[in-house]
């Protein structure tokens, strides 16, 4: 008799998380709490933090100083009141280099504008632009992530 048919319980291998931290940025608290489910849901990371504003992830990330800190990846909605995404890529620009090198963006919005897209991969840290929704599909491609997802 094995373990799994003593507790009855069956186990099963699940990976470790292919990031230390992400953060979500979008000013619709379902979309948040959509995107994070699935996120948890495939294993992408170990931490998964939601923010509504991104001019406090901007004051975030401008205030690291420990790398580790640093996420691997930020989902970036465009269209959200105050900062809207296009203006965030302007300012994320501004952050130190090493934010820059290790912090990845991709975009996740309802805006299938070909200018639009066009703009937002001139910034060097977008990989991606994902149009809404985000299903777990899209976000599995970020398991495998190696810069090159354009």
């Amino acid at each position: 008799m094995t373990a799994n048919e003593i507790s009855g319980y069956e186990i099963k291998y699940r990976p470790a998380p292919r990031f230390n931290r992400v953060i979500i940025i979008d000013d619709s608290e379902i979309d948040l709490e959509v995107e994070k489910i699935i996120m948890k849901g495939i294993n992408l990371a170990k931490r998964i933090d939601l923010r509504t504003k991104g001019e406090d992830v901007i004051n975030e990330l401008s205030n690291i100083r420990r790398l580790d800190e640093v996420p691997e990846l930020i989902f970036l909605d465009l269209i959200m009141p105050g900062m809207d995404g296009l203006e965030f890529l302007q300012s994320f620009n501004e952050l130190p280099e090493f934010v820059r090198q290790k912090c990845n963006i991709v975009v996740v919005t309802a805006n299938n504008d070909q200018k639009t897209i066009d703009m937002t991969y001139t910034n060097p840290s977008v990989i991606d632009y994902v149009v809404k929704p985000l299903d777990a599909e899209n976000a599995r491609k970020f398991l495998t992530y190696d810069k090159t997802i354009r």
